[in-house]
Parts: structure tokens; C-alpha cells; sequence
């Protein structure tokens, strides 16, 4: 009765949503947006701390984020247990174990793009309660995560961008115009 997903045994009843890519252009090298998105334990802006390390192995680590959301007028952090695996610097996979959904299996993405970077942002969720929890995912729960997805890409290619402006090691270059990422093949 279980089924395997980035490496993982989670339940069938749960009916798996596909949430849409969201994707921003960040001004930086994707070598220093790596090692800022993989810069576990540390204080995000304000102080606040954003993620904790709970324990590490030779392939993942297991990580407690503390993530800040705003939806339907309310605001609250959310705290979420999750494993995270990488590869450098192409890719973050998240598959969280402590979390408000059933499923929350979340892929970053960042592709090379001239001197800049393609950040991309997927995730799969599920919630409890077999057809009813994915009527109500697909009514309410994927838009707003959605939302959130965006968001919180604006808000790290916001950092990435500012602590690019400063970097020795990775200057930023001048990032190729938007219309040439359309035509640009698929790294």
C-alpha cells in the first residue's frame, strides 16, 4: 500500500495535485544563489530564523523551516520537518515529513542562463481525505500554494540579487534578454 516518490514511501489514498512551475530570472550566477538557497540554520532578514538542522547524513539533510505565510487575510509561520537532498548547483528537492499536508514534495531548479540564473519553483501536494481532500486541494489549497510559491521566489531572488550586488567570488553579468529565454534550449 505505499508508493514511492523522490525516494520516499508515501500513502496511495492520497491523490497527489501538481502545483504550476513557478519560475523567476535571478541576476546572479546560480553557483552563489546554490549556496545561499543550501545555507541551512542560519537568520533570514530581520533575524528571524528561517531553518534549523535537525540531523545530517552523507546524501541529505534533515531540516525544520520556518516559513512565513499569508492567506486569506491571515498571517502565521508555518514550521515543516523536511529532508532535503541536492545537487550541486543544479538542484534542492524537499520532502517533508512534518508538515499541514499529506504530501509536500517541493523541486528547485536553477538553470544556467548566460551569467544569470533560471530559478524554478515545482511542487506536488496531497492532503488527507482521499477525493474530498484533493476537491478541496484543487479548489483552494493549489492556488494559494501557488501564490506562495511565487512569492517566496521573489522574495529569495530579492537576496540572492542583493548579495550578488556585493560578491567578489561571483560578480554578476549581464543576464540575456528576456525574449532570448524563450529560445533558449532546456539545460
Amino acid at each position: 500500500n505505499e508508493s514511492s516518490c523522490y525516494g520516499s514511501s508515501v500513502r496511495l489514498w492520497n491523490v497527489h495535485i501538481r502545483v504550476p512551475t513557478a519560475e523567476v530570472h535571478v541576476h546572479a550566477d546560480r553557483r552563489l544563489a546554490f549556496q545561499l538557497l543550501t545555507s541551512w540554520g542560519v537568520t533570514g532578514p530581520g533575524g528571524a530564523l528561517r531553518s534549523k538542522v535537525l540531523e545530517k547524513t552523507d546524501d541529505r539533510v534533515l531540516c525544520e523551516f520556518y516559513t512565513p505565510i499569508k492567506a486569506m487575510g491571515l498571517k502565521w509561520v508555518q514550521k515543516t520537518v523536511e529532508w532535503v537532498t541536492t545537487e550541486e548547483p543544479q538542484l534542492i528537492e524537499f520532502e517533508a515529513i512534518k508538515a499541514p499536508l499529506a504530501v509536500l514534495l517541493c523541486k528547485w531548479s536553477l538553470d544556467e542562463w548566460g551569467g544569470c540564473t533560471k530559478f524554478k519553483y515545482d511542487a506536488t501536494i496531497a492532503l488527507h481525505g482521499s477525493i474530498f481532500g484533493w476537491a478541496f486541494g484543487m479548489l483552494f489549497i493549489r492556488p494559494m500554494f501557488h501564490r506562495m510559491m511565487k512569492d517566496h521566489l521573489n522574495q529569495l531572488r530579492v537576496t540572492i540579487e542583493a548579495r550578488s550586488a556585493r560578491s567578489r567570488v561571483f560578480p554578476q553579468q549581464p543576464c540575456p534578454a528576456t525574449n532570448e529565454l524563450e529560445s533558449a534550449p532546456a539545460s
